[in-house]
């Protein structure tokens, strides 16, 4: 068994994905989009759930890549709004 890297704060609990559609984060479909670029989503028993300190931090990356360069040309992703 492959052992799952955990976030820095070892008392802090993966709030399950649909709650955090329900608080208007994202979609669904926005999470699957954001797990294929990285995102850690743990899977258990039918259910996704994600740390919140590795989804500030997925996002915060995200906008960073997202920046205008020096030249004013938008960072090496580009990608549309979260959906």
């Amino acid at each position: 068994m492959q052992d799952e890297p955990r976030p820095a704060n070892n008392t802090e609990l993966p709030l399950p994905e649909k709650k955090l559609r329900q608080l208007g984060i994202a979609s669904r479909s926005t999470f699957q989009r954001w797990e294929s670029s990285g995102l850690r989503v743990l899977k258990i028993g039918g259910q996704r759930f994600i740390y919140a300190s590795e989804l500030r931090q997925f996002l915060e990356a995200e906008a960073a890549s997202n920046l205008p360069d020096k030249d004013g040309s938008e960072g090496t992703e580009g990608e549309r709004g979260n959906g």
